[in-house]
C-alpha cells in the first residue's frame, strides 16, 4: 500500500500540498473500507474520533458523535474484533491504539 501511495504523489508532483493530500486520503480510505466491508460508516466515525482523542471514553464518543453509549460501544467492538482498534492500558487510564490488522 505503501508503494501506491509514493507512486500516487510522484504522479502529483507540483500539485498543491492540500490537493495531493486529499487524493491519497481518498485512496487509502477507500482501500481500508474495501477490505473491512462489514465495519459501518458509522464506526469508522467513532475510530476517527478514537484516534484524534486516544483517552476518550464511550461516553465522550457518545456525547461527541451524537450517538448512544450503548451504539458506540457495539461499534468500539467491532473495530476491536476486526483487529483495527484496541485499548492499551487500563479502563481508567488507558489509550486507544488504532492499528489495521
Amino acid at each position: 500500500m505503501l508503494s501506491e501511495i509514493l507512486e500516487t504523489l510522484k504522479n502529483h508532483q507540483g500539485e498543491e500540498l492540500n490537493d495531493v493530500h486529499d487524493k491519497v486520503h481518498d485512496k487509502v480510505h477507500d482501500k481500508v473500507h474495501d477490505k473491512y466491508p462489514d465495519v459501518s460508516d458509522s464506526a469508522w466515525k467513532v475510530l476517527d474520533y478514537l484516534a484524534e482523542n486516544t483517552c476518550a471514553s464511550a461516553i465522550m464518543a457518545a456525547e461527541a458523535l451524537g450517538m448512544s453509549e450503548r451504539m458506540v460501544r457495539k461499534h468500539i467492538a467491532t473495530l476491536k474484533s476486526a483487529g483495527i482498534l484496541s485499548r492499551m492500558g487500563s479502563n481508567k487510564n488507558g489509550k486507544w491504539v488504532v492499528g489495521l490488522a
